[in-house]
């Protein structure tokens, strides 16, 4: 694998880490269904890998 490919998934895990925290451990959003939350998390990081 490539390094901005590791560094982008690094980025990532970060991202999803403190959204965990913010939560209290859940990656879900708060006020969205599970589905929800996961299709607006993937939705910000291909909107944020065009950036």
């Amino acid at each position: 694998m490539n390094k901005p490919k590791n560094a982008e998934l690094i980025q990532k895990l970060i991202l999803l880490g403190d959204i965990a925290r913010e939560n209290n451990g859940s990656l879900s959003i708060k006020g969205l269904s599970k589905e929800e939350s996961k299709k607006a998390l993937s939705e910000f990081f291909k909107n944020r890998r065009k950036a």
